[in-house]
């Protein structure tokens, strides 16, 4: 068992990468997108790859959402 001297403590917040990867995730603006990869090739054999962004399917999900249009588009000041 840690003692309570050894023991790290967390910065209280969010850090600008995580906001930044909050407000980039298409998931967060309610953009759902599945069938990015398959997982067998022509031949049928196991082998994971990415499929080109066409053959993606998107889906509005509103209930989804956390994240507003504005804020995700809007430009960093840095």
């Amino acid at each position: 068992m840690p003692s309570a001297l050894v023991a790290r403590v967390r910065p209280a917040g969010w850090s600008p990468s995580t906001v930044r990867d909050v407000l980039h995730n298409e998931l967060y603006r309610g953009d759902l997108v599945t069938f990015k990869t398959k997982k067998r090739d022509r031949s049928g054999d196991v082998a994971p790859t990415r499929r080109p962004p066409s053959e993606w399917v998107r889906v509005h999900r509103e209930d989804l959402r956390i994240v507003s249009c504005g804020c995700s588009t809007r430009r960093s000041r840095t």
